[in-house]
């Protein structure tokens, strides 16, 4: 079993030491056995994020489907589109 951390918010005055704060809760996390998967962990500030298909723009107050759900979206709709019969049970 993996228990899993979420949002565990470092703020510091500076970028140097937020680094710092954010490298010794990583070595904390390490020696107490967590696992940290890079792939899924943003370790740097940002204000526009990915998550569960969505865009979010925190700066500009928008949320978006990403480029791949509205990839997704549109096959879809070109689907049905080309339907001449539609059968409803």
């Amino acid at each position: 079993m993996y228990p899993y951390i979420n949002d565990i918010f470092h703020a510091q005055a500076s970028t140097n030491q937020r680094v710092g704060t954010c490298d010794i809760s990583l070595r904390c996390h390490f020696k107490l056995g967590f696992i940290i998967n890079p792939k899924k962990s943003a370790l740097v500030p940002s204000q526009v994020m990915l998550h569960l298909g969505a865009l979010i723009d925190m700066a500009r107050g928008f949320v978006f489907p990403s480029l791949s759900r509205t990839e997704t979206i549109i096959h879809a709709t070109q689907g049905l589109l080309g339907l001449t019969q539609v059968f409803i049970r």
